[in-house]
Order: C-alpha cells, then sequence, then structure tokens
C-alpha cells in the first residue's frame, strides 16, 4: 500500500494529534502542557 515509502501518517503532520493532545490535558493550552490549568 505504501509504495511511496512511509505511511502518510510520517509523511504529513497528523492531523489527530493536535486534539488528541488537547482531549488527554482537558482543553489547556500548548503554553503549558504539562501545566493544567488553576481556573
Amino acid at each position: 500500500m505504501y509504495k511511496n515509502g512511509p505511511p502518510p501518517s510520517y509523511d504529513e503532520p497528523p492531523p489527530t494529534a493536535p486534539p488528541s493532545y488537547f482531549q488527554s490535558v482537558g482543553g489547556v493550552p500548548p503554553a503549558s502542557p504539562y501545566t493544567p490549568a488553576p481556573t
């Protein structure tokens, strides 16, 4: 299937990374990924 070489996931930035990341942190801005919002 991947006659081009690596899968499309590596060929282009994974669009599922940002949303999944935000879901994991609970919607915390990328400014403080490991620091949850005090609010």
